[in-house]
């Protein structure tokens, strides 16, 4: 009996040992610093964060919100510690203008109808040509800033026929209320805010059809370096929060909008054209040359006595992450 009785106890503690594993055998999850934009452009991250598909995939992320994707780049990636950034692509390639130790490794919206003018009807602006003479606020070295010198030619305003002032993105619907600028140009939440600040006062111009930009990933290259893994699961996940767009748009919106303490009307109409997909297309290569084009004569305007700069984007992009998860989200041929 006593034999039996050790037996038992013996079994025991082996089942024991073996279904219980020390804790130090379960990997802990990797902390990644992201730096995100309170853009609409940058939903799939929003969602990756805020609908747990980070954590899902072995991700514990350390955030920090910046008004727009420039700031994010600039301050959290740049001169911060973040490791990841959602940003626009014109901050993007005036990084790379500057040598940055970034990387490109998807892109993750793309959209024509995103930004936009709101002006003071106050101010005798009741057409986009009464733009003329007037001072208008942007963003400086920014999507919006290329957006401002691209569009406005396009409907017969050279941009020696205004006044163009740069301010912070967060301040230029109190400067339009304020009467310091007449118009702004600008996205949102940023047109929303001025229009509940004017009231009937505001007047708005968008422009479909006529600019795209995309939204890209950037990381550094630290992060590729240390942990490529780390990298693959920061995409599965975006993959993931891209397919609840698909499943859930409503949904999908209203998480990015309680996140960033809007309401959900406020992107309504923009959310309508947006095209949130990761994925990494030949076509914004073609898109960064022409920008890349621009930031050189932005360099020549403000006397940056500079020698030509060859277009060397192709030397900050990397699509194999991408690639070697899912193929067919990358039309990328300058690596082939």
């Amino acid at each position: 009996m006593k034999s039996l009785l050790r037996m038992i106890c013996c079994c025991c503690v082996i089942f024991s040992s073996s279904c219980h594993k020390p804790l130090t055998d379960i990997p802990a999850p990797v902390t990644v610093k992201f730096a995100v934009p309170m853009q609409l452009s940058a939903i799939l991250l929003h969602l990756a964060i805020n609908e747990g598909f980070l954590d899902n995939h072995g991700i514990t992320a350390e955030v920090s919100y910046y008004p727009s994707g420039k700031r994010a780049l600039q301050e959290g990636l740049i001169n911060g510690d973040a490791q990841v950034v959602s940003t626009a692509d014109i901050p993007f390639i005036l990084a790379i203008h500057e040598h940055h130790s970034i990387t490109c490794l998807a892109t993750l919206s793309f959209n024509d109808n995103v930004n936009g003018i709101i002006a003071n009807r106050q101010k005798g602006i009741n057409n986009i040509s009464d733009l003329k003479g007037k001072r208008i606020g942007t963003q400086e070295n920014s999507t919006v800033h290329h957006f401002h010198d691209s569009i406005l030619p396009l409907y017969g305003i050279k941009l020696t026929d205004i006044n163009t002032l740069f301010f912070k993105a967060e301040t230029l619907p109190a400067r339009l209320y304020r009467g310091e600028i007449d118009a702004f140009t600008m996205r949102e939440p940023f047109l929303n805010q001025a229009k509940s600040l004017l009231g009937n006062d505001a007047i708005s111009f968008k422009f479909p059809n006529d600019y795209i930009q995309y939204e890209v990933l950037l990381a550094k290259n630290q992060l590729l370096h240390d942990s490529p893994e780390t990298v693959s699961n920061i995409l599965k996940a975006l993959a993931d929060a891209e397919q609840y767009v698909r499943m859930h748009p409503q949904k999908a919106l209203a998480s990015f909008a309680k996140n960033i303490d809007m309401p959900e009307h406020a992107f309504a109409h923009d959310w309508q054209s947006y095209n949130a997909q990761l994925q990494f297309p030949q076509a914004a290569l073609t898109l960064w040359e022409g920008q890349w084009q621009w930031e050189e004569t932005l360099e020549e305007k403000n006397h940056v006595h500079t020698e030509p700069h060859e277009f060397m984007v192709l030397d900050y992009i990397n699509e194999h992450f991408l690639k070697d998860l899912y193929p067919n989200k990358v039309s990328v041929i300058a690596h082939e």
